[in-house]
């Protein structure tokens, strides 16, 4: 089981689950996600981004199918760059991205999604 406790010295005010399942589509290019919270996501750096606004879309991966049709558009800003990983926090929320967090984290911690159907 995978834990989304908070260690003592996490500065984070939400915790995040890891990425396992979830890419995202920024321009042309398809990206892993590292972890994903109700504020932002964290991707592997594989697209070169300025600090601003960008827009793209986050699918889960069903074993070495992505779910194309089930895409969810977000905008968000880019935060933090990185060796390693770029860090966006989500400037909207919308229903459809409450609901693939909910399904993702609850996935990952091995539980039912009762908030969502």
């Amino acid at each position: 089981m995978i834990s989304t406790l908070r260690p003592r010295d996490e500065r984070r005010e939400k915790p995040r689950s890891p990425g396992n399942g979830l890419m995202a589509r920024i321009g042309d290019k398809l990206v892993e996600v590292i972890d994903l919270s109700v504020t932002g996501v964290k991707v592997v750096r594989g697209v070169h981004l300025g600090e601003g606004a960008v827009s793209f879309t986050l699918f889960r991966r069903i074993g070495a199918s992505l779910e194309l049709n089930q895409g969810v558009k977000v905008t968000g800003r880019v935060v933090r760059i990185d060796e390693t990983s770029v860090a966006i926090d989500f400037l909207a929320n919308s229903y459809a991205l409450a609901k693939l967090v909910v399904w993702h984290a609850s996935g990952q911690l091995g539980a039912a999604p009762h908030m969502v159907k």
